[in-house]
């Protein structure tokens, strides 16, 4: 069966979250689907999630809640997914932030992360930028009997490292 990108996108984009959790596909916030970015693209899907970090005052000697706005860009493939699949995403992220900055009058943190999902992931150097890039999540895909099912990719080592 062949398995198209539009195909991929309705399906999670009209899963709830907590049902994308089940099949192994952590997304929270709401989701945006084709999101315009002016001259930066057109994101596949992309969910927005308010929440509060605990920051210490010095000055005051208090914790104060500030608030941020953890956006997530998911970048779709219905092969492969590789270095231009992330680079894509990333010039993604940096139209949502320059959108954001020049529209409010107040001003929030921005917090990014990038989701990469695809059938296979393409060999070579790219397979390693999980273990470094720590807001950056590589899913591979697979449709079964049970429907759809995701694949964190992580910690890849190699099989013969020749120390």
């Amino acid at each position: 069966m062949t398995f198209l990108e539009k195909d991929l996108e309705q399906i999670i984009f009209e899963t709830d979250n907590r049902k994308l959790i089940t099949r192994g596909l952590y997304l929270n916030g709401t989701k945006k689907r084709q999101l315009r970015l002016g001259n930066y693209g057109i994101a596949d899907i992309v969910s927005f999630h308010v929440d509060n970090d605990d920051i210490y005052d010095v000055m005051s000697d208090q914790y104060k809640r500030e608030p941020y706005l953890e956006i997530t860009v998911c970048e779709l493939k219905q092969n492969k997914l590789d270095v231009g699949t992330f680079l894509q995403a990333i010039r993604y992220c940096k139209g949502i932030e320059s959108y954001i900055k020049n529209s409010r009058r107040k001003q929030i943190e921005l917090k990014f992360s990038v989701v990469l999902i695809g059938k296979e992931v393409s060999s070579g150097d790219f397979v390693y930028f999980p273990d470094f890039i720590s807001n950056l999540k590589i899913y591979t895909y697979s449709y079964e009997f049970e429907g759809i099912l995701f694949k964190e990719i992580k910690t890849y080592q190699l099989s013969t490292p020749g120390f």
